[in-house]
């Protein structure tokens, strides 16, 4: 009997000693607030009479384009579909941030080389080929090992052809369960300040993306409040501030056509109506969907879609022109929006 009992207490063990590892592997990311690590390749100025182009877009990791479907949403798989998809998307991501030149690019989801995505390396990519422009990357998963996706490191990268001063990290309120259940991402948002000397202000640029999957939208709502508290307190000392990036919230109501159930759309919640502070202005493209549902692959007027990717603007900001591409989906689960805005020197004032 005690033959018998033997490899069964050393499986048994073997076991506990994995699910140990495997939760202090998970557990052991827990990322400080404070200055980013910025890569500095240009050291030109931002001008107070200059025009600001900017570009937002919530990359999908490169594994979610039109082809892709996961399991968080209501679909089957973890894994993109293919190798071969990951390196076009990351191919057709890269190529349109090239063509489509923006002065600062503020991106979701920019993940480094993992198993999840066959070991490719979307960030390293849009670094090698980005030579002319800062950039600074702060994580919202650090893993070195977890079953299936295997090593795992995804977050939130800044690229600027003026040069900041400081990159800031402010992380926001955790989901209570995570991510299936397993782990929670380390939401932040990321501040870059620009210098402003003649006016002696500052202008401030938010890269934003909030919690997904939150029960009720509940942890979303304590995110908005860190958000709001940051933008005023920076608006009351006379600095300039825009806000792009994903909000995980409808930013407005839409029509577009689809036949996903509404068991689908557990994640959808609506931008709460007393978070925009009086005098800020939106900007987002009305006609163009942001974002889609993964229950299944992109079917065009099937998937469910929705506005919940744009840009908020303090009162001292003047917007020029915004523009959302539409892509049909292609390359990632969300599609790039693009603003244009200026300094209102007639607005320097603190927030009342």
């Amino acid at each position: 009997m005690i033959y018998f009992l033997i490899p069964v207490l050393a499986v048994l063990i073997l076991l506990i000693l994995f699910f140990s590892t495997l939760i202090i592997t998970v557990a052991g990311f827990k990322p400080t607030e404070g200055k980013v690590s910025l890569t500095v390749n240009s050291d030109r100025i931002f001008q107070e009479n200059d025009v600001l182009s900017i570009i937002t877009w919530n990359l999908g990791y490169a594994g979610l384009g039109e082809e892709s479907n996961f399991i968080a949403d209501g679909g089957k798989s973890i894994l993109p579909p293919s190798r071969e998809i990951v390196q076009k998307n990351i191919i057709n991501i890269a190529s349109f941030l090239q063509e489509n030149s923006a002065d600062i690019w503020l991106l979701q989801e920019v993940a480094k080389k993992s198993r999840l995505i066959f070991n490719l390396d979307i960030w390293q990519r849009l670094t090698q080929n980005s030579s002319e422009y800062n950039y600074a990357h702060s994580p919202t998963v650090k893993i070195p090992w977890f079953p299936i996706v295997g090593r795992l490191i995804t977050g939130n990268a800044i690229f600027s052809i003026f040069q900041p001063y400081q990159v800031l990290r402010h992380n926001l309120p955790l989901e209570e369960k995570g991510f299936l259940g397993i782990f929670q991402q380390k939401y932040n948002f990321m501040s870059a300040h620009f210098d402003l000397p003649s006016l002696k202000r500052q202008l401030i640029v938010v890269n934003l993306h909030l919690a997904a999957f939150d029960e009720g939208g509940k942890i979303r709502k304590k995110q908005l409040e860190k958000l709001r508290i940051f933008l005023l307190t920076e608006y009351e000392k006379g600095n300039y501030l825009i806000v792009g990036g994903d909000w995980n919230h409808r930013l407005t109501d839409t029509d577009f056509i689809t036949t996903t159930e509404e068991k689908y759309l557990f994640w959808v919640h609506d931008l709460p109506a007393d978070f925009t502070p009086a005098g800020w202005q939106w900007a987002f493209d009305e006609t163009v969907p942001t974002v889609r549902t993964l229950e299944r692959s992109y079917q065009p007027q099937e998937n469910y879609t929705c506005i919940i990717d744009g840009f908020l603007l303090s009162p001292n900001l003047e917007l020029l022109a915004v523009k959302g591409y539409d892509q049909q989906f292609k390359y990632s689960d969300h599609q790039p929006v693009r603003v244009e805005i200026k300094l209102r020197s007639d607005r320097i004032k603190t927030y009342e």
